[in-house]
């Protein structure tokens, strides 16, 4: 009897992780709630983005890739830690190991119902980068030759950031607080954080860019399909739509970004992530305001949990 009871609290684990939640698993942001206790959830991020905003006479239009591993555990219903490793081709020709983090969130406010609930939770990162802080971008310029034409003059400058932006370009440390309230088949995040990028290594930070932020973002999620729930192996389609907008404290500059994504959930356990995110306004100076994100994640419900003896 007692066996049957665990596995039918086992079931019921993976359904409301599944769906009641589903609506909630945003692409860019994080909502309140975390992932099951003693689950272990791997995600592989793809990141395509075009670098031809950097400056409007940029000679060069390249696009780069970045592509991360995360790693999370549920250490209680409450309390989940996650490790990530970066890499990209941005900063430097050929792709390479460039950052990590180390991140924790935890859930201090629940409310739950049958079909809603309202969460809240405090979260903290680090991250540790060893990429510079400016990157050299290509500029061609066309000088008078004196007999009415022009002739071309190419040269390197510098580009940097003031975005604090700590998936891979920043070192930095970042806390904030997330509230989530789930409706049935809608649900709705709000993040409000606070953000400081420190020496990259060996890389300083400028004395002429922002070296701290807010940001501040709005998720919303809606669950498409399925439109009646009859087992857990069903495959969930969610659409998202995000907002996600930063205001540099000690420098002037703010952007506000769009971020409509896809999502599909494969038998409660695995799921696949496609989202383009792109600025709506802003005047911040940043190394690229454009990507198209791929992401798979795979989580195994109590990965470390005690397996029950049998009698011999």
């Amino acid at each position: 009897m007692m066996h049957l009871l665990k596995v039918s609290g086992f079931c019921l684990g993976i359904m409301v992780y599944g769906l009641a939640n589903a609506q909630e698993l945003y692409i860019f942001t994080d909502p309140a709630s975390n992932i099951p206790a003693k689950a272990l959830s791997l995600r592989v991020n793809s990141m395509v983005m075009p670098m031809r905003n950097l400056h409007p006479d940029q000679l060069e239009q390249e696009t780069s890739l970045r592509i991360s591993t995360d790693l999370a555990y549920g250490i209680s219903k409450n309390l989940m830690v996650k490790a990530a490793l970066y890499g990209s081709d941005m900063f430097q020709q050929g792709w390479q190991y460039e950052a990590a983090s180390f991140s924790a969130k935890y859930r201090f406010l629940s409310r739950d119902n049958f079909h809603s609930h309202t969460r809240m939770a405090a979260f903290g990162k680090l991250a540790f980068s060893r990429n510079p802080y400016t990157m050299p971008v290509g500029l061609r310029h066309f000088y008078p030759d004196g007999n009415g034409g022009t002739y071309p003059h190419d040269e390197t400058i510098q580009h940097g950031a003031d975005e604090q932006q700590l998936e891979g370009n920043h070192s930095g440390w970042q806390a904030g607080i997330v509230a989530t309230r789930l409706e049935h088949k809608l649900a709705i995040s709000a993040t409000l954080s606070a953000l400081s990028r420190f020496d990259n290594g060996r890389f300083s930070v400028p004395e002429n860019y922002a070296s701290s932020a807010m940001q501040y973002s709005i998720s919303a999620g809606y669950l498409l399909f399925p439109r009646e729930y009859a087992s857990y192996g069903q495959t969930n389609l969610n659409l998202y739509a995000e907002f996600i907008g930063q205001s540099t404290l000690d420098r002037q500059g703010n952007f506000m970004d769009a971020a409509p994504g896809v999502q599909w959930i494969f038998s409660s356990k695995a799921r696949l992530d496609l989202a383009y995110r792109f600025q709506l306004w802003g005047d911040m100076r940043r190394f690229n305001r454009q990507m198209a994100l791929v992401r798979f994640e795979y989580n195994w419900l109590q990965a470390f949990a005690k397996k029950e003896k049998t009698a011999g």
